[in-house]
């Protein structure tokens, strides 16, 4: 096969792997219209205090070692599998003393939230902080070695798993805590399918606390602590500070919805931190910028399809999850908008720690965090749900597009992609508001579409030989 043959292959195989990763999309709303439907307003939101409360927790165990520092980390090692083996050790031992330590906490966090019904629903969602720690480094070795297809097959193969358990267990009678059994299911066969390509060996040495890997474990583990915490404060401080269980039903709902626009992000981001990674040990200027540039032009469309679901909240959260939930409309509104701040933080943390700038996003991370417990603890107590999303919202937005204007060249190598995105998911958005009343649902959201894409096209946001390109340079190494 030709050099360039093999190149557009690898492509495909990029593309494919992100779409992959998007079965998030389809799978979490057919789940999330089942359980709605079946556990009621009452019930469904009890589920959301659930995974906020073991998420960070579960993500601080498989942080540690994994996600961005374990990508980079493998990426500039010598042997990638003899430090693949050196981080799964270190998981298996994190994630088995966090999710023993979350197993005796369960009735003190129960009770700090005021939910004693969903003890046992913690316990059986702590085996989530170590199936997630050892799932996460199986998937970070994968992209690390650049088998970018497999490990969006991965996340397929656990989005698809979920779905088909939380259906079979409810309708066997369980209840909340059918998704926490589901994910404990389908984290086991998410780690048999990464193993089936790259079985990762228990006992293969290497040096994992080098001097170099310190530099990036510790600042680029609290960046990820403080993400996480960030991503789940907002529902945890309505719940402590004595939301009905509708309200937080409602917030669970909308929160779930305004993630999908981020279900490439998990495959996209580490992928484009391997390949800069690569770039910036082998000095190649010219691939680097590609790489950023393509990088923030396919962030941006993802920005604008954030903008474009604000015309259409009302719909979303009705259709997905029935009339009862119509009154979410806002909140998936407010939550869509911080969503396009969560990607811009995101990828321009990833470009930094490829650099070997970790402590920036820290800061950055700490910030936020620092700035949104104080705010929670002013707007929920006054405006509720409608005051958690705000806050929320605002700061992500404010800060995600702060950091890229004053990012070097932010201007030039992500502003002027971000605003076309933004530009083009906005006028998508307003043309799907403006037709919300029609005689059938769907066509503001075909017409809204079909407004942003022109739009993505006449600004040159979709530049077809740039998104190849950039694609092109997540090969395997």
């Amino acid at each position: 096969m030709s050099r360039q043959g093999k190149r557009d292959t690898l492509g495909r195989g990029t593309i494919f792997g992100t779409l992959a990763e998007a079965l998030a999309l389809p799978a979490g709303l057919i789940s999330a219209a089942f359980l709605t439907r079946n556990l009621g307003l009452e019930l469904y939101g009890l589920i959301g205090v659930v995974m906020a409360a073991v998420g960070p927790v579960s993500f601080i165990a498989a942080s540690v070692f994994g996600m961005r520092a374990g990508v980079k980390i493998m990426a500039d090692a010598d042997d990638p599998k003899a430090a693949a083996s050196a981080i799964l050790r270190a998981s298996l031992v994190i994630g088995f003393v966090g999710m023993v330590g979350f197993i005796l906490a369960a009735p003190l966090i129960a009770g700090i939230l005021k939910q004693p019904d969903i003890v046992t629903g913690l316990r059986i969602g702590s085996a989530e902080i170590l199936l997630l720690t050892v799932a996460r480094t199986h998937r970070d070795a994968l992209i690390a070695t650049g088998t970018f297809t497999w490990s969006g097959l991965a996340a397929g193969v656990f989005h698809i798993c979920r779905m088909i358990l939380i259906i079979l267990l409810v309708e066997l009678g369980f209840g909340i805590e059918t998704v926490m059994w589901a994910i404990a299911g389908a984290r086991l066969a998410e780690i048999a399918w990464c193993r089936l390509t790259l079985p990762i060996p228990l006992r293969q040495p290497y040096d994992l606390l080098t001097r170099h890997n310190r530099s990036i474990v510790g600042p680029t583990f609290l960046n990820g602590l403080c993400r996480r915490i960030m991503s789940g404060i907002d529902l945890l401080m309505l719940t402590a500070l004595g939301a009905t269980n509708p309200m937080i039903s409602l917030y669970s709902a909308a929160k779930m919805l305004a993630l999908m626009p981020m279900a490439a992000a998990p495959v996209f981001n580490p992928g484009i931190l391997s390949a800069l990674a690569h770039a910036h040990k082998d000095a190649n200027g010219a691939q680097e910028s590609d790489l950023v540039e393509g990088a923030w032009r396919l962030i941006s469309v993802l920005c604008g399809c954030s903008l474009l679901a604000m015309g259409c909240t009302n719909a979303f959260m009705t259709v997905v999850f029935g009339a009862a939930f119509g009154d979410g409309a806002i909140l998936l509104s407010l939550l869509l908008l911080g969503a396009v701040g969560a990607l811009s933080i995101d990828l321009i943390s990833a470009e930094m720690i490829a650099k070997n700038n970790t402590m920036r996003p820290l800061y950055v991370s700490a910030g936020m965090l620092m700035i949104s417990i104080p705010a929670f603890f002013v707007a929920v107590p006054r405006f509720g749900a409608v005051g958690a999303a705000a806050v929320n919202s605002l700061i992500l937005f404010s800060i995600g597009m702060g950091w890229v204007i004053i990012s070097k060249n932010g201007f030039l190598l992500r502003g002027q992609w971000l605003l076309r995105g933004i530009l083009s998911g906005a006028a998508g958005g307003l043309a799907a508001y403006l037709l919300r009343d029609a005689a059938f649902l769907i066509v503001h959201l075909v017409v809204g579409t079909l407004v942003m894409v022109i739009m993505f096209f006449a600004t040159k946001l979709i530049d077809k030989p740039i998104l190849i390109r950039t694609l092109q340079h997540l090969r395997p190494r």
